[in-house]
């Protein structure tokens, strides 16, 4: 019985995530809303997505799709974690990206990316990311608050070296994020 249920949840989710979004109206509206009161932390990779189509990455998403495409050796996949549709001008998207180019390198960012209501790019800031490779590494963690004022911790290691930090962002009324200082 076991072996069903979990067959039947890989078979949903593989459907689930290769379903036909061809367009950023048809994304916007499968996305599932995010809602919050106090802050969401964002410290870890999300799991539940949903995959996008290499076609409409490329299309909505064309900033981030050229960066991620050019580093060598990286297959990258993406999907849509969710949806912040509050603002009057603007929506905000949880966008995946993920890079596995072997065991000990990887590269995973959670974006959130503001769009504008016709689905254009505004901007992205990277909530979540984690850079592994054999000589050094890079993560980052986010607190966004209702507000939409970030706190975005930073640690580096590059060979022996460690270097830790905090900086605080706001999110303007136009969608674009800007640096507010060290925290």
């Amino acid at each position: 019985m076991k072996k069903n249920v979990l067959l039947w949840m890989v078979m949903h989710f593989v459907f689930y995530s290769k379903a036909q979004i061809v367009t950023y109206a048809e994304l916007i509206c499968t996305a599932n809303e995010i809602v919050w009161n106090d802050s969401l932390h964002f410290k870890t990779y999300p799991t539940e997505m949903i995959v996008l189509d290499t076609n409409l990455a490329k299309q909505v998403f064309a900033p981030l799709y050229h960066t991620a495409d050019n580093r060598k050796g990286c297959k990258v996949k993406w999907g849509v974690a969710g949806k912040i549709s509050k603002q009057p001008l603007f929506d905000l998207l949880l966008l995946v990206e993920k890079n596995d180019t072997d065991n000990s390198t990887w590269h995973h960012v959670l974006h959130l990316v503001s769009m504008d209501k016709h689905g254009h790019y505004i901007a992205s800031f990277g909530l979540y990311i984690n850079h592994q490779s054999r000589y050094n590494s890079y993560f980052t963690s986010a607190c966004l608050y209702p507000d939409l004022s970030i706190i975005q911790y930073t640690k580096v290691k590059a060979g022996q070296q460690e270097f830790a930090g905090s900086n605080k962002f706001s999110l303007q009324s136009d969608g674009k994020f800007v640096h507010s200082g060290k925290n």
